[in-house]
């Protein structure tokens, strides 16, 4: 009996972020009736995972692949129905797709508010009660000799 295992994200139509806490079902397309085959719900990054078996789209026909399609929630409120873009004849155990939708504003300024925006500006920025931390991208775990963030840095890994 073979598994399947969907991997994917759903993702803001413009900007392009993971909406988190959308509920995603995976149905099986078929002749008469279609069949869910499983439902979970998005991360923080908007990332999903459902698994399955043949038993949940094994129908009147026998099908052998399945024909998937996918319905996205906020709450009750069915926002995203891929029904117009099945995935015909699923051969693959393996599924890797992003699911795109429209997010609400309150979610644009979640995402905005969490990974901030930052403009190059010609004149020093002054606002109060703000703290903005760039982390080196350069810096890994190990290094003790820099305060506060005790990685290391690229100069240590060059031996300086």
């Amino acid at each position: 009996m073979s598994t399947y295992r969907i991997n994917g994200r759903v993702i803001d139509r413009k900007i392009g972020f993971g909406i988190p806490d959308l509920r995603v079902e995976a149905w099986d397309k078929d002749l008469f009736f279609d069949d869910k085959v499983g439902s979970t719900v998005t991360d923080d990054a908007g990332a999903f995972e459902i698994i399955f078996d043949e038993t949940y789209f094994r129908g009147l026909f026998f099908d052998r692949k399945p024909d998937l399609y996918f319905k996205i929630y906020r709450q009750h409120k069915l926002i995203e129905n891929t029904k117009d873009k099945v995935l015909w004849n699923v051969s693959t155990q393996e599924v890797l797709l992003n699911i795109e939708t429209d997010a609400t504003a309150e979610e644009v300024e979640n995402y905005h508010r969490q990974t901030g925006i930052v403009e190059k500006t010609e004149s020093p920025i002054r606002t109060r009660a703000a703290q903005v931390r760039t982390p080196d991208p350069g810096l890994r775990p190990g290094c003790g000799r820099h305060p506060g963030g005790g990685g290391e840095c690229r100069a240590c890994r060059r031996g300086g």
